[in-house]
């Protein structure tokens, strides 16, 4: 059992280089639950279920595409995103795994971010199966055998996972070592790291849960064996750690810790919650997830200084050729990862900017990259850079040597003009 370690020094990015580097129809009476399988109320309906981390990202493509047309610009295309809630991401994988059928209650939505944009339908008739299984870990980690070859694994956007305390937290640290953290979750009170020292603050998810891997693999502790208490989602993992669980009772918010998916905190848990830097196994510093705190660029895990991050991963079945076998799975892989499509398929936004938006990292603004979960680092040089746009887009400024641009004219070095800048 140790006590807190002193002395880890926490530092924005760029302290140690490691690389160089429109409104929706949908409305949904008080009382009233539809059946998702409306086609007429939601016309194209794309099934989606697992890891709740990813549901920012959803929400905002489903937005977008609550009023898509086709390429003649005025045929409707509309689309819906229909994401079964209360999973995590190895049900996610599971569901596509063993072709089950989806049930219960699910969410489409009708804002593009915010709670009060999810709406509920229900899974009651003619139960549908999953065209993707959302995880924010890779198919293996699940622990669920090789990967047969039926089914597809494609990686998505980068995710950070934050240690995060309650804002009203004042007195607890700002930062964590990965040697700290195996202590908290690990060992619970037992671990006599101050302030957390009562068990029912610290909160978990469950073994399934991809950002507990995630934070797991950062600190060398089974996803299994972690102690505090038990949350079904991030939301609820939020709601306890704030102290509005009335099953949970947490007398002083010093002692409160937990984690969670960096597109939740920063899209609306930054009133209530605070991110620990994070000093990982066998660095020197710590590093926040952004440059500084109150900042959204992710600069430190883009180029390696912050460790607990993952894909979020596409999870579909495939053919013999490694292609998705129905065209919704195909549609919904090749519009997260910005794949050329005709234009009757093409998307209404474009994936980088969404997902910057949305406080994910397109893995075009990547200079590094994994090949396990909590794997080490290696270089990474994407062949569509975005680094500026994704700066920009967070930043909402053009970063400082990007040049803005419409065509290829003004490129030069050989640059060319991606997402509105010369890269």
């Amino acid at each position: 059992m140790n006590a807190r370690l002193t002395g880890a020094l926490v530092v924005g990015a760029g302290a140690l280089g490691l690389f160089a580097a429109p409104g929706s129809a949908f409305a949904q009476d008080a009382g009233t639950i539809p059946s998702c399988n409306d086609t007429t109320m939601f016309p194209n309906p794309i099934y989606l279920t697992g890891s709740s981390a990813f549901e920012p990202v959803i929400q905002a493509m489903a937005f977008q595409l609550n009023s898509r047309t086709v390429g003649d610009g005025g045929t409707s295309g509309k689309v819906t995103l229909i994401y079964q809630t209360g999973g995590n991401s190895c049900s996610g994988v599971a569901a596509v795994l063993n072709q089950s059928n989806l049930s219960g209650s699910a969410h489409y939505y009708t804002t593009s971010s915010g709670g009060a944009g999810q709406q509920t339908c229900t899974l009651d008739t003619a139960p549908p199966k999953a065209d993707v299984g959302i995880s924010d870990i890779f198919y293996e980690t699940c622990g669920f055998g090789p990967r047969p070859t039926a089914v597809g694994d494609f990686a998505g956007p980068a995710q950070a996972m934050l240690v995060i305390v309650p804002k009203t937290a004042t007195s607890a640290p700002v930062s964590i070592t990965a040697e700290e953290a195996a202590n908290v979750w690990g060992c619970g009170s037992r671990g006599m790291i101050t302030p957390w020292l009562v068990e029912s603050a610290i909160q978990q998810r469950s073994a399934t849960s991809g950002t507990q891997n995630i934070i797991a693999r950062s600190i060398n502790v089974l996803a299994s064996s972690f102690h505090g208490t038990m949350n079904s989602t991030g939301g609820a993992l939020v709601t306890t750690l704030t102290g509005m669980n009335p099953m949970v009772t947490i007398a002083d918010p010093n002692t409160a810790i937990g984690f969670l998916a960096a597109d939740s905190y920063d899209g609306t848990g930054r009133p209530t919650l605070r991110s620990l830097a994070f000093r990982g196994l066998e660095q020197t510093q710590a590093y926040y997830a952004d440059s500084s705190p109150d900042t959204f660029d992710k600069r430190n895990v883009r180029d390696g200084h912050y460790l607990p991050w993952g894909y979020e991963h596409l999870i579909v079945s495939v053919d013999g050729t490694g292609k998705p076998t129905s065209q919704a799975a195909r549609n919904f892989v090749d519009w997260v990862q910005g794949n050329t499509t005709t234009s009757d398929n093409a998307p209404n936004f474009d994936p980088v900017l969404l997902q910057a938006t949305a406080h994910v990292i397109p893995t075009c603004a990547m200079s590094v990259q994994r090949q396990t979960d909590g794997g080490y680092l290696s270089a990474y040089t994407p062949a569509d850079s975005c680094n500026c746009a994704f700066e920009a887009t967070v930043t909402m400024s053009t970063p400082s040597g990007c040049l803005a641009c419409s065509n290829d004219t003004p490129c030069t070095g050989g640059t060319h003009c991606h997402h509105g800048f010369c890269e």
